[in-house]
């Protein structure tokens, strides 16, 4: 609501006038403008960027003092703290489709067939999806990537959401929105706190 200490188009006006102006000041004029709303566009790597980021950051602070001063290796020439050199690494990661870690180094053991059950169930609005872990040692997250395309991975426009695992066997389930009309085609796959004993689930698919 605008408040003011005279008319609403006097210079005394401020706030925002029945959602289409907004009246304010700067250090050297009072004006009014527009009201235009922040855009938000919901693209598929915005939405794994996001998830992403969420995820990696949330999981710093639950992190030991030695698995953070791991992070002291990486970027030596620079002066970042080690909770920025911990997300950087892992966003550029997470940016060529692989998972974050949280200790430093992740190893790079090779990916072993994954033996766990990955369930699609499909309702008229969105669609399920769950996975089961279980005898993995430190299980840190399981990564759902859907896509237009088959294989998922080779798609460049893949959205990748990432949950926490929760102890030492659970079932994680995410539901997924707004799809637009066409095959869509999911996978998942399970990563430790070093990024290593990737478990990778079968692919799935529905027609929109």
């Amino acid at each position: 609501m605008v408040k003011t200490r005279g008319p609403v188009l006097s210079h005394d006006a401020a706030g925002k006038l029945a959602h289409v102006l907004v009246y304010a000041q700067s250090k050297r004029r009072r004006y009014a403008k527009r009201l235009r709303k922040p855009r938000n566009p919901r693209t598929f790597l915005q939405q794994s960027q996001r998830a992403a980021t969420q995820f990696i950051t949330q999981k710093w602070s639950a992190s030991t003092a030695a698995q953070q001063a791991s992070w002291s290796a990486v970027y030596t020439d620079t002066d970042m703290s080690l909770y920025h050199r911990y997300l950087k690494f892992n966003l550029d990661r997470w940016s060529r489709g692989l998972p974050p870690a949280r200790v430093y180094p992740p190893l790079t053991s090779l990916p072993t067939p994954g033996a766990f059950p990955f369930t699609l169930t499909t309702f008229e609005r969105f669609t399920r999806l769950a996975a089961q872990y279980t005898a993995v040692p430190n299980p840190w997250g399981i990564a759902f990537t859907r896509s237009l395309n088959n294989p998922v991975e080779n798609d460049t426009q893949h959205v990748r959401l990432v949950l926490p695992t929760i102890g030492a066997y659970v079932d994680v389930v995410y539901d997924d929105y707004d799809m637009t009309p066409g095959t869509w085609y999911w996978s998942a796959f399970l990563f430790t706190v070093r990024a290593d004993n990737v478990q990778p689930y079968a692919t799935l698919s529905r027609v929109i």
